[in-house]
């Protein structure tokens, strides 16, 4: 069984990504997730996925949180999902975090020698000469999954 860390589960692409974890339980797992502000829809997840760690990256959500399910820790902030990141075992990554926002969370991940399944194009845009150094040193695998730049992968 795969384990998985979606971050940025409640936008699109991660919700696309659930509709996969869901109709193929048995291959995966979801051990990480989340989300910026919509703290609903990542509890909902948690409690029906069963994911034993989400982050709410919007520390100010803080005191809006009172029914938390049963077997799943929550945090907050940015820096500890960069720390989560890092210390969760799991075997891929889906960084689903929108703009430049998701920069960190890619070097992060390659950096740690994650496999890293790119739905954040920003960093490509913003950083490929350093992710391309990063990735000749890292046992990472990049692997665009976002319209755009799976296509030219596709292509190439």
């Amino acid at each position: 069984m795969k384990k998985i860390a979606i971050l940025g589960i409640t936008g699109s692409i991660g919700s696309s990504a659930v509709r996969v974890v869901n109709a193929h339980p048995e291959l995966f797992q979801i051990v990480l997730a989340s989300s910026q502000n919509n703290y609903r829809q990542l509890l909902n997840l948690a409690r029906s996925l069963k994911i034993p760690n989400i982050v709410l990256t919007n520390a100010a959500l803080k005191n809006s949180i009172t029914d938390v399910p049963s077997g799943t820790r929550l945090f907050f902030g940015e820096e500890t999902l960069l720390r989560l990141l890092v210390e969760t075992p799991c075997d891929l990554v889906l960084n689903a975090i929108s703009g430049s926002a998701g920069l960190d969370f890619t070097v992060t991940a390659l950096e740690n020698d994650l496999d890293l399944a790119l739905a954040n194009k920003e960093s490509l845009v913003l950083a490929g000469h350093i992710i391309r150094k990063i990735l000749t040193r890292s046992h990472s695998r990049l692997i665009p999954v976002d319209s755009e730049h799976s296509a030219i992968f596709q292509a190439l």
